[in-house]
């Protein structure tokens, strides 16, 4: 088998898989691909935003004179584009070991691909959870925008300059004394961040505080959904609102999101592109790589909420 066949058959068989597993093993990832949405370019994401209702605009009768005021209602978020890329291949030497047999070459491509998705998982879960960014290029994360305050950190915006810029609409979005889970106090987030049927559909947090809450479930415990279970989460709802666990969520946040208002954008172009295999000048191998460049990007941070302090 020649090498450029090894390349041909990642490609034919396990590059699909290699992208998929990056989402589908993951709780978290899993449910952001449902809604992804793709971006053809700029300096930066924009997106547009509604802070405020009409200047003018009440009920009138016949010839009664009508205000014509025009005033600010939307402004503008704007997103850094954030880059990941994760690298596969092999070497000459393991291709050489392996070339006399199919299942061999087989076996090798699934190991490779198998390897590079876990990893470009968890760089990009990592960036999704961390409380204070390892690298400045590391994508915004959910610590971002459902904590900060006064900064603009996220969206390039000041919760101080636009108040319906907070999380809850209001320091209060985000609970940082609870530290004995309760579902009233969950509740007073989910109240905080919901508006009638514009309210928070997706709960997140660790595997340690997901026991808790399930305790407290446990009298009228339930298990939600086919599709959740098709992929294998345990998920518990709640409100009508799913509760998953993500191992690499290890504080002591709980996070409530409405994904309507939250979602990944990925460039239209760079959204797991497959960069084919090279040799590399100073090296026997073959090497190849899969970009992703986007990032974690919202329209109405009001409609989030944390708690951010619950040990027990």
């Amino acid at each position: 088998m020649a090498a450029d066949q090894v390349t041909t058959l990642t490609e034919k068989y396990y590059l699909k898989d290699l992208v998929d597993n990056i989402f589908k093993t993951n709780a978290l990832l899993s449910k952001l691909k449902e809604g992804i949405r793709e971006y053809d370019g700029g300096n930066s994401i924009v997106v547009p935003l509604e802070y405020a209702v009409a200047a003018s605009g009440s009920s009138f009768t016949g010839l009664g004179l009508l205000d014509t005021a025009i005033g600010d209602i939307a402004t503008q978020a704007q997103f850094e584009w954030r880059q990941y890329y994760v690298t596969l291949g092999w070497s000459r030497l393991d291709y050489l070991k392996n070339r006399s047999s199919k299942a061999r070459i087989v076996d090798l491509v699934e190991a490779v691909t198998n390897n590079a998705s876990k990893t470009m998982q968890e760089n990009l879960t990592t960036g999704l959870f961390q409380a204070t960014k390892a690298k400045g290029t590391d994508i915004d994360g959910l610590a971002v925008a459902a904590l900060a305050v006064n900064t603009t950190a996220y969206g390039g915006l000041s919760s101080t300059d636009f108040t319906s810029w907070q999380p809850g609409g209001a320091a209060a979005g985000r609970d940082t004394s609870t530290t004995t889970v309760s579902l009233s106090a969950m509740n007073v987030i989910y109240r905080l961040a919901s508006d009638g049927n514009d309210h928070v559909n997706l709960i997140v947090t660790s595997d340690t505080i997901f026991g808790f809450i399930y305790n407290l479930l446990t009298p009228n415990q339930q298990f939600v959904n086919t599709t959740d279970l098709k992929t294998g989460f345990t998920t518990l709802t709640w409100n009508g609102v799913p509760i998953i666990t993500d191992k690499v969520s290890t504080g002591e946040y709980i996070y409530f999101l409405n994904t309507k208002h939250i979602w990944l954008a990925a460039h239209e172009e760079e959204n797991m592109r497959y960069e084919k295999p090279k040799q590399p000048a100073n090296q026997a191998a073959s090497i190849g790589q899969v970009f992703w460049m986007g990032n974690i990007v919202g329209d109405s941070r009001r409609r989030l909420g944390a708690m951010t302090n619950v040990d027990s």
